[in-house]
């Protein structure tokens, strides 16, 4: 079973921070000792899933994958993690969020950056929601120095979707955070000339899959 069949099924039971932590079962009224089972291991299947693309997002597999074709394989399995945790309530998510590195965060931020290109291809507020909820993991885990450029990018695909950014990119996130909002409402705060993304050394281009924005660094 993949992860995101996983969840799915395990959602149906709803989670518990024991599953979480080790997979121990519980009690469903009215199943007894076999609800205990299938909960269990539906339980174990996720993690088991979980795990696995959490390390091979961490991994050299991901290396080189910021500059590739988009979408990629990658893509879907950030998008199917993300969808995922958001399966979760926020003190649940966390437990898996502790278990993620500054590599992961990486990831994460390149996911938003891409998505960024993909906001203009689909014009759809979905990928926008996506974009938002990767940076909105990715700032946990990487320096704020990494982050900003591409909050020039989403900020500017938003306009192009005739949204306006400040209101939009806060609201956005299915991941809410303080930190997360102080970051867009900095950015709102610059001058039109440093929020614009040449000055975050992005500007536009075309690939053979359309519009995309690419690093100038």
């Amino acid at each position: 079973m993949g992860l995101e069949g996983a969840v799915v099924e395990i959602g149906k039971h709803g989670p518990t921070q024991a599953m979480l932590k080790g997979g121990a079962c519980r009690t469903v009224r009215g199943l007894g000792h076999r609800g205990q089972l299938t909960t269990s291991l539906k339980a174990k299947s996720f993690m088991q899933a979980f795990d696995e693309v959490l390390r091979r997002l961490g991994s050299e597999y991901t290396y080189g994958y910021g500059p590739t074709p988009i979408p990629s394989l990658i893509d879907e399995e950030v998008a199917q993690l993300l969808n995922s945790l958001l399966a979760f309530v926020p003190e649940q998510r966390g437990l898996f969020l502790e278990q993620m590195t500054e590599a992961h965060g990486f990831v994460f931020l390149a996911y938003a950056e891409r998505m960024a290109s993909q906001i203009i291809r689909e014009q759809q507020p979905r990928v926008l929601r996506e974009a938002m909820t990767a940076f909105a993991i990715a700032i946990q885990l990487v320096d704020v120095r990494d982050v900003l450029p591409v909050i020039s990018l989403l900020s500017h695909s938003t306009e192009e979707l005739g949204l306006e950014p400040r209101q939009q990119m806060r609201f956005a996130s299915s991941l809410k955070n303080k930190t997360l909002d102080e970051y867009v409402d900095e950015f709102a705060e610059r001058s039109a000339d440093a929020r614009r993304i040449e000055a975050m050394g992005y500007v536009k281009g075309q690939d053979s899959d359309g519009f995309r924005y690419f690093r100038t660094w």
